[in-house]
Formats: structure tokens, sequence, C-alpha cells
């Protein structure tokens, strides 16, 4: 990876242009994946990344975005899909940065280009899905407006099991309340 403090942006992530600038963001953002799966990144993790969405959804129709700096190396990903679990949702499946950017508001501006997208796709409501053994990201999520909707689900990832809460985000009210 090249140094975080030269000049990002962010653009659609596009498999398989992409992959080997996931592997290098996934082996320096490991730290996640290990919380979530017990083990570090592999290939499939970038498999998975291209090619989940929620059930019914084509993955074709999520955003695959990344944070990349000019040299094509990807510091941060996000996914959102729509139509789950409603018609009107759009859902987070991930939004992971590497350490170098945490803390640094590249959170924010990612959340804010998914955002700008639901509203674009006339969605109603956002939702993600926040491991319990993540409190830094349950805060980060609640500071963007999102409430527990569903606490202590269990959702398996191979041979680990979390315990995940569903948050959701009313976009009509965020909208009324932030025009």
């Amino acid at each position: 990876m090249t140094d975080p403090n030269a000049t990002l942006s962010t653009r659609t992530l596009v498999d398989p242009l992409d992959r080997g600038a996931l592997r290098d963001f996934f082996a320096v953002a490991s730290d996640y994946i290990y919380l979530e799966k017990g083990r570090f990144a592999t290939d499939q993790d970038i498999d998975e990344f291209f090619a989940s969405a929620p059930p019914n959804i084509d993955p074709s129709t999520c955003v695959k975005l990344g944070i990349v700096d000019q040299q094509g190396a990807v510091h941060g990903i996000a996914d959102l899909s729509f139509g789950y679990p409603n018609a009107g949702s759009a859902y987070i499946g991930l939004l992971m940065l590497s350490p170098a950017l945490r803390g640094r508001g590249w959170g924010r501006r990612m959340f804010e280009i998914l955002l700008q997208s639901a509203i674009a796709r006339q969605a109603d409501e956002m939702f993600i899905a926040v491991l319990d053994q993540n409190p830094t990201g349950r805060a980060f999520w609640e500071s963007c407006g999102f409430v527990v909707e569903r606490p202590n689900q269990k959702l398996s990832s191979g041979s680990v099991v979390n315990t995940v809460h569903r948050m959701r985000l009313d976009l009509k009210q965020a909208m009324s309340q932030n025009p």
C-alpha cells in the first residue's frame, strides 16, 4: 500500500481489474476480517466482496465502492445493495477502512456517498448489521443516525458465530432534519 496521505478519491471497484489492489488492502486491513471470520483474509473474501448480495438481490445491482490513491491502491471499501430487507431499503453490507484512514473522516465521507446513492435510488431506509464485538463501529453508525432495530441476532461466518445488531436509518426523517 502507498502513503495514505497521498491524494485519495472514491470510485467503483471492478472485478477483475481491482483484485490485486483488494488483496493488498485486505492484507493491511485484516483485523476486521479476523474479527468477523476468525481468520485472516483470503482470495475468497475478494470473491465474496464482488459477488455478495442480500437474498434475492442481483449482485450486479450493488454498489462496490473503493477509496483509492493515484497509484490505484485501495485504502477503503464499501458495499451497498438495494431492495433488502424491504423494497424501499438500502443495505450497507460492508464499510471497511485501512487502519491509517480510521478516525480521519473517511468513514463519514464513504457513508455520505452511500447515503446519496440510496437517496438517488429513492430508498426510504438504510440498514447495516454491526458486530457486537465492534463497539467502535456501532458508535460510528449511531453518530450517523442509525438506531438498533434488531439486537442480538446470531450470524454464522464460517466456523464463527457472531452476535450482530441490525441498525436502521429512516431516510425520510433524516432528510427532514437535514434538508
